[in-house]
């Protein structure tokens, strides 16, 4: 199995997909998981609510599948700017180039 993985230019998701054969997409949330790390780096150990922060890592990564015969052939992702402010205020939106190696080419 041939697949492309490709981690945003803000390191806020990553998407997964095959070159051929299966029809998922996935996107993994990984902005927990830097947070978590920036709280350790910084020696705080406590979370929001005032619990002790030692969570699994696994427990912070969040999985989106989305299965459709137009995402085969997953090439790239870019996230779009929104005006200036990168800030966070929005959610942030990205481009995903499908359709590599299959003679169709799909952004979404």
């Amino acid at each position: 199995m041939l697949m492309d993985v490709d981690i945003a230019q803000d390191s806020e998701y990553c998407f997964a997909g095959t070159l051929r054969g299966s029809m998922e997409l996935v996107a993994v949330h990984l902005g927990a998981v830097e947070e978590y790390l920036e709280r350790r780096l910084n020696g705080t150990t406590s979370n929001d609510n005032g619990d002790d922060d030692t969570a699994d890592l696994l427990d912070l990564v969040t999985v989106f599948r989305r299965s459709d015969a137009k995402l085969k052939g997953f090439g790239a992702c870019t996230r779009l700017r929104k005006g200036a402010n990168m800030s966070g205020s929005s959610p942030p939106e990205y481009l995903l180039f499908t359709g590599k190696a299959i003679k169709n080419i799909h952004i979404w």
